[in-house]
C-alpha cells in the first residue's frame, strides 16, 4: 500500500494571504483560491471565445474541459524537473 503524501495546502494556493481587512475593519486570514480553480478559470478563457456561451451544452462541455487542463497542469508541476 502506497503511503499518502501529504500535501502543502498553502503551496497549492493562488494569491494568498496572511491578513486581510474586511469592510467592517475587522482583519481575518486568507489562504487565497485553490490553484487547480485559478488553472481553470486560466484555460476557460481560452477555451470560451468562439462558443456559442449561450447554450448549456457548450457551458457545461468548457467548464469539465478547463478543469482537465487544470488537473493537468497541477500534475505537470508536480513532476521534478
Amino acid at each position: 500500500m502506497k503511503a499518502k503524501k501529504k500535501v502543502n495546502k498553502a503551496k497549492n494556493r493562488a494569491f494568498p494571504s496572511s491578513i486581510l481587512k474586511g469592510k467592517n475593519g475587522q482583519e481575518y486570514a486568507s489562504m487565497g483560491m485553490e490553484l487547480r480553480d485559478y488553472f481553470a478559470g486560466q484555460a476557460i478563457i481560452g477555451i470560451l471565445p468562439g462558443k456559442d456561451v449561450h447554450c448549456e451544452v457548450h457551458r457545461s462541455a468548457s467548464a469539465a474541459i478547463s478543469y482537465k487542463v487544470a488537473d493537468a497542469m497541477m500534475k505537470q508541476r508536480n513532476i521534478k524537473q
